[in-house]
């Protein structure tokens, strides 16, 4: 096996993992702070697409 692929497959979960932790932030943020209670996913969606 190469060395880059495990390299590249690295680097691919790490960004993965970023982009997941960020969304995830955004939707806490715009959903529990700003509302001051817990929503459904689609209602937290529609908050994110304002």
């Amino acid at each position: 096996m190469p060395v880059w692929q495990p390299l590249v497959a690295i680097a691919i979960l790490l960004v993965t993992t970023v982009l997941i932790v960020r969304l995830g932030a955004r939707l806490y943020e715009r959903t529990l702070l700003q509302t001051g209670r817990r929503l459904g996913y689609r209602e937290a969606l529609a908050l994110e697409s304002r």
